[in-house]
C-alpha cells in the first residue's frame, strides 16, 4: 500500500510518515465494470481516490434517464467536495471500466493530512477543478444540441476526435442521433470540416 501511494502524484507532498499513517486508514478495493461506488444522498464518510479505471459522476431522473455530469479516469479524487464541505453526495457515482479505488477515513484524514499545507493547496487545487468542470456541464443545459455540441468540440476538441459518436453523444446527455444531425448542422454551416479540422472561431458563434 505504501508503495502504491508513494507513486501517486496526488499525495507526493507528503512525507514518509504522512504515507504510513494514510495507509493505515485506507482500503483499496476494486470494483468490476458498471459498479456503483456511491449513491445519490449516502454519507461522504470517505475520500475516495480512483487508482486505476474510470468512473462517471450522474444524476437519475424521475423517469430513469440518466444525466452525466463528469467523467473522471485515473489517477484522481472522487467528490472530494463532498467530504469537505461535509455534505452527503448530491449525485450517483458508477465505474465505467474495471476499477481501483482507494477509500480513505475521511475524519482522520482530514485531522491529519489537511493539516499539511502544501498537500492543502493541491486539495484545494482538486476542488477548484471541480468547479469548473461542475459549473460547465450545468452551463450547457441552457443551450440547444447544436449549441452543446458546438460547445464541447471547442472545450474538448482532443476528446471529440479519439472518441466515437456514440461516447460523445452519451457525454453530451443525447441520443446518437441528435449528435449526429448537429454535426451536419456544423458541417452544413462551416464551423466543422470533418473530426480533424475545425473552425473555432465559427464554434464560438453557437454558445
Amino acid at each position: 500500500m505504501n508503495q502504491t501511494l508513494r507513486e501517486l502524484e496526488l499525495f507526493q507532498e507528503l512525507n514518509d510518515k504522512e504515507v504510513q499513517y494514510l495507509a493505515s486508514i485506507s482500503v483499496l478495493r476494486s470494483y468490476d465494470k458498471d459498479s456503483i461506488v456511491f449513491y445519490n444522498g449516502e454519507e461522504s464518510l470517505y475520500l475516495h481516490v480512483l487508482i486505476e479505471g474510470s468512473v462517471k459522476i450522474y444524476k437519475s431522473t424521475q423517469k430513469n434517464n440518466e444525466i452525466t455530469l463528469k467523467k473522471i479516469t485515473h489517477p484522481s479524487l472522487i467528490a472530494e467536495l463532498s467530504n469537505f464541505k461535509h455534505i452527503r453526495y448530491p449525485s450517483n457515482c458508477a465505474t465505467l471500466s474495471d476499477s481501483k479505488i482507494l477509500l480513505v477515513d475521511y475524519q482522520k484524514f482530514e485531522e491529519i493530512i489537511l493539516q499539511n499545507s502544501s498537500y492543502l493547496r493541491r486539495f484545494m487545487d482538486s476542488m477548484t477543478e471541480s468547479l469548473v468542470d461542475l459549473n460547465r456541464v450545468v452551463g450547457t443545459f441552457t443551450l440547444d444540441a447544436t449549441a452543446k455540441v458546438a460547445k464541447y468540440i471547442f472545450e474538448s476538441e482532443e476528446d471529440f476526435k479519439k472518441n466515437t459518436f456514440i461516447q460523445s453523444a452519451t457525454l453530451l446527455n443525447m441520443t446518437p442521433e441528435t449528435f449526429s444531425r448537429s454535426i451536419k448542422k456544423l458541417k452544413d454551416e462551416g464551423a466543422l470540416f470533418d473530426k480533424e479540422t475545425v473552425d473555432k472561431e465559427k464554434l464560438k458563434h453557437y454558445f
